[in-house]
């Protein structure tokens, strides 16, 4: 019995001296892995500060060439240009102050005036004629031609007719020459785009009590 414990004894002790062994060798392999680690993630924060550096100065000795050049003489030329259309644009807004308010102090001239009366009669007369003679007309031909025209033709004549004469109230006013010593055109399209801005103008002058630009 003696014998035997003492094998057994021996037996212990020489196995805790390898698993104390396999523990140190399993602890020197986690420390030698993270060492490993952390030398790679320095390395790698190393070679990236190097190549930011060796970018930055291979900007800072870049030499302007031709491109730099020319891309500096396009930005000059489109730099004049918009000062240019900003000048243009303000002159005409100065002139259209000044014809603004040369129109605005003065009152509207019986020649302008017959000229208005005389486009309004034209612009409206004519299609306030005819929408006076879609009545006569689809009865004439109802009763006396028997000609069956259905009730939805007249009243789109008369619509059309009778709201193209209110139309030409308007644009009879506003397509005529306002200036004394122009006459203007028939049609008056250019006078028209001359007039509405005036108009606008007025109106919204009157309402804010200041001169609105154009």
């Amino acid at each position: 019995v003696a014998r035997a414990k003492g094998r057994n004894s021996r037996f212990r002790s020489d196995r805790e001296p390898k698993r104390q062994t396999t523990t140190t060798t399993n602890e020197d392999d986690g420390e030698s892995v993270e060492r490993l680690e952390a030398n790679a993630r320095g390395g790698r924060r190393r070679n990236a500060s190097s190549s930011s550096s060796a970018a930055a100065a291979s900007l800072a000795n870049v030499v302007p060439g031709d491109a730099d050049v020319a891309q500096r003489k396009r930005i000059v030329k489109m730099k004049l240009e918009a000062d240019k259309r900003r000048a243009e644009e303000e002159r005409k807004r100065a002139e259209f102050d000044v014809k603004y308010a040369k129109r605005s102090t003065q009152g509207i001239p019986e020649v302008v005036t017959d000229r208005m009366l005389k486009r309004v009669g034209i612009f409206c007369g004519t299609p306030l004629i005819f929408g006076f003679m879609t009545g006569p007309a689809f009865y004439f031909a109802k009763a006396v031609k028997h000609i069956d025209v259905p009730p939805a033709v007249f009243f789109t004549a008369s619509t059309v007719t009778f709201g193209a004469a209110f139309l030409g109230i308007s644009y009879g006013v506003l397509s005529a020459s306002w200036d004394p010593r122009r006459e203007g055109s028939f049609w008056g399209g250019a006078e028209f785009k001359e007039n509405i801005p005036i108009l606008v103008s007025t109106v919204m002058g009157k309402a804010s009590g200041t001169t609105p630009l154009e």
